[in-house]
């Protein structure tokens, strides 16, 4: 019996997964946006103030000195305060740009827990999906293809049930399937090489798609 999965729709698969991930993560992310732009605003008025009443008193203190000797510390001193300003909106800004860069990683790292997550989900309530993912591989491969399992999936935390060993074997006569200890191990042996189908790799790939890698 051969599946009707392919390629194609596992991929799609993979992209739903993270679709659902990200999806739960964004409304985070523009809160925190949103939090992030709110506190800038606030330090921008806050400096304008500063600012005005800085050039109000570098001007009265400049009557007042030109008065005696002149306007020349008055002007300074305005400019000194006005560069100090500067500085600080500006030290502002990349704080905005590092804390937004650091939010955006912290929430690409949950989405892609969320991920792991539905993976884990979809196993257990499907217990044909690892059959399926690999019956794909078996219907290429009519001759000695081999299927390495593991009893138990320490990554999903998920025990593989013996059916699913059942199952492959009833796809083709000639498949040789073995359970082993090594945890996480989801391999295919063919004639034309190994086919490494482990959930570890499976998350490393989603790990590179969302730029995690």
């Amino acid at each position: 019996m051969r599946s009707n999965v392919t390629p194609t729709e596992l991929d799609k698969s993979r992209e739903l997964i993270l679709e659902q991930a990200l999806r739960k993560s964004r409304r985070i992310y523009e809160e925190a946006v949103k939090r992030a732009e709110d506190t800038v605003e606030s330090a921008t008025l806050e400096s304008r103030s500063i600012r005005i009443e800085a050039e109000q008193r570098g001007y009265q203190d400049g009557y007042v000195q030109g008065l005696k000797d002149g306007s020349s510390r008055a002007r300074s001193d305005m400019e000194e305060g006005l560069r100090e300003i500067g500085e600080l909106i500006l030290a502002i800004s990349n704080e905005r740009r590092e804390a937004l860069e650091r939010q955006e990683k912290d929430l690409l790292k949950i989405a892609f827990e969320i991920a792991k997550k539905i993976m884990r989900q979809q196993i257990q309530a499907d217990e044909n999906s690892i059959a399926q993912m690999l019956e794909e591989v078996i219907s290429e491969h009519e001759t000695g293809v081999k299927i390495y399992l593991p009893e138990y999936s320490k990554t999903l935390d998920v025990v593989i049930d013996k059916s699913v060993a059942k199952k492959i074997r009833n796809a083709s006569k000639n498949v040789k399937v073995v359970i082993t200890q090594n945890d996480d191990l989801i391999m295919a042996e063919t004639e034309c090489g190994t086919i490494d189908m482990s959930i570890p790799v499976q998350l490393k790939q989603l790990q590179k798609a969302i730029g995690l890698d």
